[in-house]
C-alpha cells in the first residue's frame, strides 16, 4: 500500500474471501494480484512485487 500511496495513488482496502491474496482493482477491473506470502518481511517500495503492482496500476490509467 505504501508503494502505491507514495506513487500518488489513492488506496482503499477491503477484506476479500481469498486466503493470502492481494488484489488491486482500478475502476472495478482487476489489474494485479499476488499471493501475499510471497512478500518478505520488511519489504519496501523497491521490492519487485511492489514495483510490479505500481506499474500495473499506472498502466491501467489508475487515477492519482
Amino acid at each position: 500500500m505504501a508503494a502505491l500511496t507514495s506513487a500518488g495513488h489513492k488506496v482503499t482496502t477491503q477484506k476479500i474471501q481469498k486466503d493470502n491474496a492481494c488484489e488491486l482493482y482500478v475502476d472495478s477491473e482487476l489489474v494485479w494480484s499476488c499471493n501475499i506470502t510471497e512478500f518478505k518481511q520488511g519489504a519496501n517500495a523497491s521490492h519487485p512485487m511492489c514495483v510490479a503492482a505500481v506499474n500495473a496500476v499506472d498502466a491501467s490509467g489508475g487515477s492519482k
